[in-house]
């Protein structure tokens, strides 16, 4: 009795795919080499100081924190609103509110003379901007570039608040 299946043709399940997947790890291996992961150009440039509450050993951490100029940000419809009692005050005491970019880079300016007519050096003057959690990016962006076109050197942000 001769037997059929051993003459019958055989065919595999599919192609070899052993060979592809090798050449696919040796690229990705490769682009996770040649990559750059932290690129400067991605982000914002920031010069926060190193504070005392920071992690690392770091021996020569400053005593005082610098000035700061805490300018909080909430949006109101399609306008956002910026104040800060640094920036003036209005006559119930409650903090000046800016609801145009032109008033707020006038603010900033004038506040940024007064600081240096005091002897301060532009590497101490910090401003720090502090948006709520529904102020729209656009706005959080026209504040940061009214402060840099004021010339402050050190913006930082602050973690967004209710």
């Amino acid at each position: 009795m001769k037997m059929k299946g051993a003459k019958a043709v055989h065919y595999d399940s599919g192609p070899n795919m052993t060979p592809l997947v090798d050449v696919v790890m040796v690229i990705l291996i490769f682009l996770m080499l040649a990559g750059s992961f932290g690129a400067a150009s991605h982000f914002l440039p920031n010069n926060m100081p190193i504070t005392a509450k920071g992690k690392g050993g770091v021996s020569n951490v400053p005593t005082t924190d610098p000035p700061k100029l805490t300018i909080k940000m909430f949006t109101q419809g399609e306008t956002f609103v910026a104040s800060s009692p640094d920036l003036g005050r209005e006559s119930n005491g409650q903090p000046k509110q800016y609801r145009t970019l032109d008033d707020l880079l006038a603010a900033l300016k004038a506040k940024r003379r007064e600081k240096e007519a005091t002897g301060m050096k532009a590497d101490d003057m910090q401003v720090i901007i502090a948006p709520n959690n529904r102020t729209r990016f656009e706005h959080v962006m026209n504040v940061y570039e009214a402060a840099m076109a004021a010339q402050w050197p050190k913006i930082g942000f602050q973690a967004a608040t209710n």
